[in-house]
């Protein structure tokens, strides 16, 4: 079992793997950088629809005698 863990810890061709983790971390970080302003514009707009068919159904179906 030592040494399997010697034999782990002394390879250097992982080295590349974490390499692509971290570049790929990095990828990940930057989109949901740029991309986190459009997240909440879905449910704003959700927010709008609901408001003005509230307020159409209201004068739809208020008696304007």
């Amino acid at each position: 079992m030592k040494r399997l863990f010697r034999s782990f810890f002394e390879r250097t061709d992982g080295a590349i793997t974490v390499d692509w983790v971290v570049l790929t971390a990095g990828v990940v970080a930057v989109a949901i950088f740029v991309l986190s302003p459009y997240g909440l514009a879905p449910l704003k707009l959700g927010e709008d629809v609901a408001n003005e068919l509230g307020t159409v159904t209201e004068r739809f179906f208020t008696d304007a005698d």
